[in-house]
């Protein structure tokens, strides 16, 4: 499926593909006001264009103490992953999971995922 770029907002963000540095993260704006600079660094510009899907960092707290504690159980005695696992808490969770989101949240963490074509009718 293809998008055609006159149809996208100024301030959608986009991914070009192939350039000489990887790939370009920058808005449909940004992308028209520098042209020129942009069919230099990318093989075949009009090819390459996607739209994007914005993705944010999500860490999960049962997740990262299920590594953790995996990771550990080499070093304990046997079975002492499922002791360990059995006295969680859903507070405790709670509690852990709070502190992730709370770090998270002091940055944008965010992400773009190449979506749909761009079609180049400009």
């Amino acid at each position: 499926m293809c998008k055609k770029l006159s149809e996208i907002k100024n301030d959608d963000m986009l991914i070009i593909k192939n350039t000489g540095s990887g790939d370009i993260v920058l808005s449909k704006d940004e992308l028209v006001q520098n042209l020129d600079y942009y069919r230099e660094t990318s093989n075949n510009l009009e090819e390459n264009i996607y739209t994007t899907i914005q993705y944010k960092a999500n860490i999960q707290a049962w997740d990262m103490l299920e590594i953790a504690i995996d990771n550990e159980s080499e070093n304990m005695y046997e079975c002492w992953d499922f002791d360990i696992k059995r006295t969680i808490t859903d507070d405790d969770i709670e509690e852990i999971q709070n502190i992730i989101d709370m770090i998270l949240s002091k940055g944008s963490n965010i992400s773009y995922i190449e979506n749909e074509k761009v079609e180049f009718d400009l």
